[in-house]
């Protein structure tokens, strides 16, 4: 299992919605909030219902099982953190890095807040010298095209070798069309 995965999205205008915290970060948070109240929290995710001693209890919100309700709504269970080309904002491009996963749920409210334009995810893991880069097309909330390349990392450069190769989406997922 990885411990970073590189997200990129890019889609036309997509710099214009407002997922950023106040330093210019991919904040989830504005994506699909976490709950803020008991009463807003399913009771599936509440330790005062569901004990458990797997994940440390947040102080401001004891009553919140934050690891679990986040794997659910963000498919990962911490926020964006800053990718290294973060601060070179390129133009319809958003770039942030997620521990373990890349974050479905994240990426498919991202897709419906676009409405009918398609997004291009590009992920990819950053512990592996060989890996696959994967490309995903979006559209409303969806999955619509899955597509493979690999690559070769040397500290710093990533060169794709070889085209982009369709493959087939997966069958066990929620967010394909």
């Amino acid at each position: 299992m990885s411990n970073w995965i590189a997200n990129k999205i890019t889609a036309k205008n997509i710099n214009n919605l407002h997922i950023y915290d106040e330093n210019g970060l991919v904040d989830f948070n504005k994506i699909i909030p976490e709950p803020t109240e008991k009463k807003q929290c399913p009771a599936k995710h509440r330790y005062d219902l569901y004990p458990t001693d797997i994940v440390q209890t947040n102080a401001k919100k004891p009553w919140f099982n934050w690891y679990n309700w986040r794997y659910e709504y963000w498919g990962v269970a911490t926020n964006a953190d800053m990718h290294d080309n973060e601060a070179t904002k390129e133009p319809d491009t958003i770039w942030f890095d997620t521990k373990w996963a890349c974050p479905y749920p994240i990426i498919s409210k991202i897709s419906k807040m676009m409405s009918n334009t398609e997004l291009v995810l590009t992920w990819e893991d950053l512990e592996n010298g060989y890996t696959p880069v994967n490309r995903i097309i979006w559209k409303n909330g969806k999955m619509i095209r899955n597509y493979q390349a690999y690559y070769d990392f040397d500290d710093s450069n990533i060169s794709v070798l070889g085209d982009w190769k369709e493959i087939p989406l997966p069958t066990d997922c929620c967010y394909v069309a």
